[in-house]
């Protein structure tokens, strides 16, 4: 915190001097309650909405009605300042003001525990009250609201970090935001939230909290296809939601739990699909389509690896209109992608373009970046199988860098493998050789497997470059290619 200097160095600086004589003479003209919600306010970081304060400051005590005029009152004294965000009133808070006022609270430490527990409070059920509109037609407006409030929910993670007292109440807090998470891309935030809060979450900690943080760390770690890191969150929450006797929790669970089992190659196709089948019977049951979407994923891109396109269409069909039922038009551009990929393996291009176009406008309505680069991808594919070497060229290293920053490592080398065989395409036949070779080292390092789709493109690319190049040549590219790492290969995929 900023000091505001008042003794040492006579000519040491008179300004500050001056504004904290100015902020003590307007703090001492504020009546009792003034001061003591003036002080209680310093908690929030980057603002506070007007009902968000009201409830807040009802649980230090306050009367409801009492809150709004108060807050008025201090916004006329320019204590604090209120402005329209998305059609709420928001207050705000000079930084140098805030430090005064924290100043203030502190002077009582068990009013700033008490405070800071209230601001806590406030936004665990903030999250909880989002998490199902999260889900619904709602969506767009509460991702809205969560994301102005984001600077507020981290600092109050941070104290739930820093005081034994409030583990679980942040535990509660972050499980809240799982699903936003996943949805805004901010799966790193999460994990590093979710391990550093259940690293210090003690014996006494319920249940269920603990069974939703295993869970919706595992799920966004399997999200990042870090998979030796997802199973053993997933099993332990498989293992809570049980004792728990949670359908919905053991149903969600076993998705990702059979998934990862299948790409580990210890469950079979035929298996996969009748575990995930019995997880999407749960949710048919009861109504909830987003678990059923997430269900028919999982099934889709099973039988796809199966080769059997026809009932990949099925399952994405089928996801599509439980996305569509459950009013997630900002969600539909994913299930349109995904039913434009299977149309693509099965070679019919002219339907996967249709299905690619209308996913790309619905990712661009809705600003769903991540449903747009993995659009971009699979229209690259086609652009490159109808000819455009270039064109395609162009729209996988423009995914390149998103996926790279994301630290999504499948996406990374897949698009690093469309990147590489593009540019045979393109007649660079050494550089394609060094490329080619890089990605084929990191496709083993890190067990990726290409669609078959992307491996008819790649091992084509392959065979094109042993005949073109003699065998010297060919030799010294693959030693080069193979000495990289995965970010010297990305850095030299976009040197282009």
């Amino acid at each position: 915190m900023v000091q505001f200097a008042t003794h040492g160095n006579r000519a040491a600086l008179p300004r500050q001097q001056t504004l904290r004589a100015l902020i003590d003479w307007s703090f001492e003209l504020l009546s009792q309650p003034e001061q003591t919600l003036f002080a209680q306010l310093s908690v929030f970081a980057g603002g506070m909405d007007e009902d968000i304060t009201q409830t807040f400051a009802a649980d230090l005590g306050f009367n409801p009605d009492q809150v709004r005029v108060l807050l008025h009152m201090l916004a006329d004294k320019s204590l604090i300042n209120a402005h329209r965000v998305h059609g709420r009133t928001r207050y705000t808070m000079l930084e140098s003001l805030r430090e005064y006022a924290a100043e203030k609270l502190s002077t009582s430490p068990d009013d700033k525990q008490r405070t800071e527990a209230a601001h806590l409070a406030m936004f665990a059920s903030l999250a909880q009250r989002a998490e199902p509109k999260l889900l619904s037609t709602e969506q767009t407006d509460w991702i809205q609201r969560l994301e102005v409030d984001l600077d507020n929910i981290r600092i109050a993670l941070d104290r739930a970090c820093r005081n034994p007292q409030h583990v679980e109440m942040g535990l509660t807090l972050v499980n809240a935001l799982g699903w936003y998470c996943s949805i805004q891309k901010r799966e790193l935030e999460g994990i590093r939230w979710l391990e550093r809060l259940l690293m210090l979450a003690d014996a006494n900690i319920d249940a269920t909290v603990r069974a939703q943080a295993h869970f919706f760390l595992g799920f966004l770690q399997w999200y990042l296809a870090d998979y030796p890191s997802a199973m053993p969150n997933i099993e332990r929450g498989l293992q809570l939601w049980q004792a728990l006797d949670n359908g919905t929790g053991l149903a969600y669970a076993n998705v990702i739990h059979a998934h990862i089992h299948y790409v580990n190659g210890q469950l079979s196709n035929q298996d996969c699909i009748a575990a995930i089948e019995i997880s999407a019977q749960v949710f048919r049951e009861t109504g909830d389509d987003w678990g059923l979407s997430l269900a028919l994923g999982r099934l889709g891109s099973t039988a796809l690896t199966a080769k059997d396109y026809t009932g990949a269409i099925h399952y994405y069909e089928e996801a599509y209109i439980a996305r569509h039922r459950s009013g997630l038009t900002s969600m539909l551009a994913g299930a349109l992608g995904n039913l434009g990929f299977a149309a693509m393996c099965q070679h019919d291009f002219d339907s996967a373009s249709r299905y690619l176009e209308h996913a790309k406008i619905f990712a661009e309505r809705y600003n769903s970046i991540t449903a747009l680069m993995t659009t971009q991808v699979n229209l690259g594919h086609i652009y490159f199988r109808k000819g455009d070497p270039t064109r395609a060229l162009h729209a996988f290293t423009g995914c390149l860098v998103y996926f790279r920053d994301q630290g999504a490592r499948d996406h990374i080398i897949a698009t690093l493998a469309s990147i590489a065989y593009a540019t045979t395409g393109l007649g660079t036949t050494l550089r394609a050789a060094i490329l080619l070779a890089a990605v084929q080292h990191q496709i083993k390092t890190y067990g990726i497997d290409l669609w078959h789709i992307e491996r008819e493109s790649f091992d084509g690319a392959v065979a094109k470059i042993e005949q073109t190049l003699d065998t010297h040549t060919l030799a010294e590219a693959q030693d080069q290619g193979r000495s990289m790492t995965l970010a010297q290969t990305i850095e030299f995929a976009l040197a282009v």
